[in-house]
């Protein structure tokens, strides 16, 4: 049994499907006679898939299984469309798995693909188009595909050189391919700077069969030793299973090891007249795809015997019989043995699984070139794995082919701002420790030393944020400035909400002490600022949570590519982006902005409170309009499309470090200064100090003396004492009495702050509001324990 397998293989087979010619009509016109010829219980072939196509769509309507050994067209994997397809090949969609393994192993970002075309090819072009750029390919293939109407490969060629492609995949027959090599040639499209990637089952020596100039090429002949110089470090794909070199002597499920196969195989070709070197490898899927069918039909019998349907053996198969049938096709589909090949066994679309090396081609003299196996795909991890001695240094000895010319930041530009934000970092880690050592003291006390200490923490991010912003591939690995993506946008987006959260509760307890009139208000505590800006910054959380952990709206590295003129390489600028951007964008800017708006709007209503050296209200006004300025500046420049990327970078560093650096040399050095000249820390009211705006003021001015100050806090005790006496008065009556003159002693205020007091006592209704103001002031004590921003203005 299995030597009249082998007879009828090696003898019968192929000499058949060679009679085929890959032609649709003559395969289908091949199987309705064979079908008129008496029953046939499955169908062996054809081994191309333009012949094997047709009859894997018409067989069903026969109920006939068939088992092809070398058709790889993509299409028939499809098992809704031919559901009784089998092979003991691998699809050609495994060439796609390898593509995306090579341009991920060098890092290649554009490729073109020049296709024949046929449906063979047609479909995988299709395939590489759809899948490749998820791996951040730019995929080339208009004006590059062959048609019968247009075969001029001048006009492919030409296109090809306008693109600026390097890495170059061919998708077609080897006769094809050798002209488009040819042509290549002449034109000097070699390595390293162009790297080819072609299929490995082009028959051995492909390179050697002359080129034949065609209509439209002007080119003389290429030698096979040109043929052979252009091949040199080009790389093949091999998807097609294959035993090891451990494996070829080892015995099979099949009555022969490898090798006793291939000494057989090569004696019936010479019986046939060929010889050893016209010998192809898909000789091995050709006898395991008989012996699939011999074991498909013997494990069908035997369950037909066992009753599997009641009452018929395999000898009652006909066309019309769709249960038996149905039986072969599900054991063809459950098989798996050791031949010839490997081990055979079929996937859920009838395809053998896939093996993928990868071989480059070795110019070694005259004609004589080398295919060097270099690496394989590991089929548990799916990683590119170099064989043993292999390297990229030894694949590409000149340097990987560049198909793209990659925007990266300018040294230079990056060490400068670099070193600018350590001395920010710096210098904001001083502010820390000059706010936290100095709490104490009341120039420092004040203005809400830990508040302060969280604007510095929030500082210190936006410092480190700039650093980040600036790393790119040329720094540090892919993987690696993806993952900056997330660490930028985070350490930008909580150090965005400290520091400006910071500043807007800042002037907000400014505002609310002098703009919000009403009577008996609560103090606004420092820890109840430090919720506000806990909200500000969970809100953040919220968005950085989603960016970064919710499918499909993660923040991710991509690319975008610049076409350039002249066949130069196309720029590659990386870029941070997801695909839902479009909706949280708009949403995330918009809330900043209303931050900023509610910020400014505290400003405005409070550019006129000004007590220079009790606490930062004019200070934090400053701050506040400029951080608005270069935040609205910062959002404009992130929506203008600048192709240069150093531009870009240099513009949003420069604003950011202006901006961090500024407020912190207004908020913090400022008062070291201040502290540096007044030691003791004390408030020094020896300047004229305003606290008020366009309505009222009270002024002081004098003395050092410590036993005038303790007079003047015993008198304003008593103004309290008198002032809330009224007031239970006040509440009493709808009006508002006369009050009596309140006198201080002139030794202790000078004439015009008795004037300005004075004019308080009488007060018609208009001016009721001021008057309440003035009352809520007085009540607030001079001396305050937290020494809040509201009560040293009081």
């Amino acid at each position: 049994f299995t030597y009249a397998i082998q007879e009828w293989l090696c003898i019968g087979a192929f000499k058949y499907v060679f009679a085929l010619q890959c032609d649709r009509l003559t395969a289908v016109r091949a199987f309705i006679n064979q079908l008129s010829a008496g029953v046939r219980y499955m169908i062996i072939g054809p081994g191309c898939s333009t012949g094997a196509t047709p009859i894997a769509e018409i067989s069903p309507f026969w109920n006939i299984t068939q088992i092809s050994f070398t058709a790889t067209s993509i299409t028939l994997s499809d098992t809704d469309r031919f559901p009784n397809f089998l092979r003991t090949v691998s699809s050609d969609i495994a060439s796609v798995d390898a593509y995306i393994a090579l341009v991920r192993q060098y890092q290649w970002r554009q490729v073109a693909v020049i296709s024949q075309s046929l449906q063979l090819f047609i479909n995988l072009t299709a395939v590489l188009r759809e899948t490749l750029p998820s791996s951040g390919v730019n995929v080339i293939t208009e004006n590059l595909n062959f048609i019968p109407e247009d075969p001029n490969i001048m006009r492919v060629i030409e296109a090809l050189n306008v693109t600026g492609a390097r890495v170059v995949i061919l998708n077609t027959f080897e006769g094809l391919a050798r002209e488009i090599l040819c042509i290549a040639y002449r034109r000097g499209m070699s390595s390293p700077r162009y790297t080819f990637l072609s299929p490995f089952w082009f028959s051995e020596g492909w390179w050697r069969d002359e080129y034949n100039a065609t209509a439209g090429n002007p080119y003389e002949v290429c030698s096979s030793e040109e043929l052979a110089v252009m091949l040199d470090h080009s790389i093949a794909i091999e998807y097609f299973p294959e035993p090891t070199a451990n494996e070829l002597s080892l015995p099979t499920d099949v009555g022969l090891t490898p090798d006793e196969f291939w000494k057989e195989y090569v004696n019936n070709i010479h019986f046939l007249g060929y010889e050893e070197e016209e010998a192809i490898r898909q000789g091995r899927y050709a006898y395991d795809a008989v012996w699939a069918a011999a074991l498909a039909l013997h494990h069908t019998a035997r369950r037909l015997d066992s009753g599997a349907i009641p009452g018929k053996t395999l000898a009652d198969y006909s066309y019309s019989e769709s249960e038996i049938n149905d039986l072969i096709l599900n054991e063809a589909r459950s098989l798996k043995f050791r031949g010839v090949s490997g081990v055979v066994k079929f996937n859920q679309f009838g395809d053998r699984e896939p093996f993928i090396r990868f071989f480059q081609y070795r110019y070694v003299e005259s004609d004589v070139v080398n295919a060097t196996r270099i690496a394989f795909l590991d089929s548990d991890t799916n990683e590119f794995t170099y064989v043993t001695g292999e390297s990229q240094e030894t694949v590409f000895p000149d340097g990987v082919t560049e198909t793209v010319e990659f925007v990266a930041i300018h040294p230079a530009l990056f060490s400068i701002y670099t070193i600018l934000a350590c001395v920010g970092i710096a210098f904001a880690i001083v502010c820390i420790v000059f706010n936290l050592v100095f709490s104490k003291k009341r120039i420092v006390k004040l203005s809400s030393p830990y508040l302060n200490v969280v604007l510095c923490v929030g500082a210190i991010l936006s410092y480190v944020d700039v650093i980040l912003l600036g790393m790119d591939q040329e720094i540090i690995s892919v993987s690696a400035v993806d993952a900056l993506c997330q660490a930028a946008i985070w350490f930008g987006g909580i150090g965005f909400a400290l520091f400006f959260g910071t500043m807007l509760v800042k002037v907000l307890r400014v505002y609310y002490i002098f703009r919000n009139v009403r009577l008996n208000k609560s103090a606004l505590k420092d820890w109840k600022l430090f919720l506000i800006v806990a909200a500000i910054v969970g809100m953040e959380l919220v968005f950085l949570t989603v960016v970064t952990f919710v499918p499909g709206w993660r923040l991710g590295l991509e690319y975008t590519l610049m076409e350039r003129e002249g066949g130069d390489l196309p720029l590659l600028i990386p870029y941070c982006d997801s695909s839902a951007s479009t909706y949280w964008l708009p949403v995330y800017i918009g809330l900043n902005a209303l931050l900023l708006l509610v910020g400014l709007f505290f400003a405005i209503e409070t550019f006129n409170v000004r007590i220079r050296e009790l606490n930062d209200s004019l200070l934090i006004m400053i701050s506040v309009f400029s951080f608005a300025v270069f935040s609205f500046l910062l959002v404009t420049v992130g929506f203008l499309e600048i192709d240069d990327k150093n531009a870009f970078y240099a513009v949003m560093g420069i604003v950011t470090l202006a901006l961090i650096t500024e407020v912190l040399v207004v908020l913090f050095l400022t008062r070291m200064v201040s502290l540096y000249k007044n030691r003791s820390g004390e408030i020094d009211i020896n300047n004229t100090n305003t606290v008020g705006n366009s309505m009222y003021q009270v002024e002081y001015s004098n003395s050092d003396d410590s036993d005038k100050v303790s007079e003047l806090q015993s008198v304003i005790m008593d103004l309290k004492k008198q002032i809330r006496e009224k007031k239970k008065t006040l509440e009493q009556s709808n009006g508002i009495p006369e009050l009596e003159e309140v006198k201080i002693p002139e030794d202790l205020c000078n004439a015009k702050a008795v004037e300005s007091l004075n004019n308080t006592t009488n007060l018609d209704d208009e001016n009721r509001k001021e008057s309440i103001k003035l009352q809520d002031v007085s009540e607030v004590d001079l001396t305050p324990e937290d020494g809040t921003v509201e009560d040293s203005v009081a």
